[in-house]
């Protein structure tokens, strides 16, 4: 009879642990909305990963437009003159 006590009374202490543990469950709708909320943090994070992009590749487009406007190009005509001496 004690036995049977106590596992009544441990059960009685078990079980309403393992309810509170448990997630209550989210209605359709709020799952609807949930859903949409992840894909539009989803496209934000694409956004922001595509104008990071574009903005890197404008630096490196305007560092390689600078070094071709400011670097020495050589004409063809004076490739095969040595240095010092007139061509």
């Amino acid at each position: 009879m004690r036995a049977f006590v106590a596992a009544a009374v441990l059960i009685s202490i078990i079980l309403p642990a393992q309810a509170q543990e448990q997630l209550p469950l989210t209605s359709r709708p709020e799952q609807r909305v949930r859903g949409i909320n992840r894909s539009i943090q989803q496209e934000e994070r694409l956004r922001r990963i595509e104008q990071q992009n574009r903005f890197e590749q404008n630096q490196i487009q305007q560092r390689l437009d600078r070094q071709q406007t400011f670097s020495n190009p050589s004409s063809p005509r004076f490739r095969n003159c040595p240095a010092g001496s007139i061509c």
